[in-house]
């Protein structure tokens, strides 16, 4: 189950970049140009709202400027993910959260004990993410349109604090049709 949550998560990374595509030209990577085939002429995006996302990350503050709450449903795999990025997507410190969990409560985030809450770190510069051996995703509030809770996560070298989010739940139908 966690192989297949982590495997969700970037797919929801993907998915989520995608989003981010231009409406203009469509360049495929070897200098050629021509249309956008994820374009629709007729409809624009709307904008995706943001929320908060907040923690101490090895005693240093973290906000995100991009953060939302995601929910996937693939071959009846259920799924939150819950992103907070400092400045962006791309080439970005940032957070992922994820639990199978669609009511109010805390669960526990254990990585050798088969849990399927996750909570992965990513740091600039990085050769490759953290994934928490530790930690707890709290719902404190949730919503047909936004959730909030508190987080922590801890794994060599990285112990984070204080996490808070505050999000508006995304979904894809809404922004684009």
């Amino acid at each position: 189950m966690k192989k297949i949550l982590l495997s969700l998560g970037v797919a929801v990374m993907a998915s989520m970049s995608m989003m981010s595509c231009s409406k203009g030209d469509y360049n495929s990577g070897d200098a050629q140009t021509g249309y956008n085939p994820f374009a629709d002429v007729n409809t624009k995006p709307k904008v995706i709202p943001t929320g908060t996302f907040t923690a101490k990350v090895n005693g240093s503050d973290f906000s995100a400027a991009y953060a939302n709450a995601y929910f996937n449903s693939i071959a009846g795999i259920e799924s939150w993910f819950m992103v907070g990025f400092k400045t962006g997507m791309t080439a970005s410190d940032g957070f992922i959260l994820t639990t199978s969990k669609k009511e109010v409560g805390v669960y526990n985030i254990d990585l050798m004990g088969g849990s399927d809450n996750s909570a992965i770190f990513n740091a600039v510069g990085s050769s490759s993410s953290v994934i928490a051996e530790t930690g707890t995703i709290e719902i404190t509030v949730l919503t047909e349109d936004r959730v909030k809770g508190k987080f922590s996560m801890k794994a060599p070298g990285l112990d984070v604090t204080d996490g808070t989010f505050d999000l508006p739940i995304i979904k894809y139908s809404d922004y684009y049709k």
